[in-house]
């Protein structure tokens, strides 16, 4: 599982770690504006983590 640091995170609809997910558990929530993850899809692979530019996802 991951950790998304909401002071890090641009909350970019277009997210490059949501984008490299690779069960499709990060998206971008057009609802309420932000990068979600849901935690039971996540394979924990960590590949978001390496893709955000920002730095602001990290293992949990």
């Amino acid at each position: 599982m991951v950790t998304i640091k909401e002071s890090l995170c641009d909350n970019n609809p277009w997210c490059g770690a949501a984008k490299a997910c690779l069960s499709g558990a990060m998206k971008y929530n057009y609802k309420i504006g932000k990068v979600i993850v849901d935690e039971q899809r996540c394979l924990g692979c960590f590949a978001c983590v390496a893709a955000c530019p920002k730095g602001a996802i990290t293992p949990s």
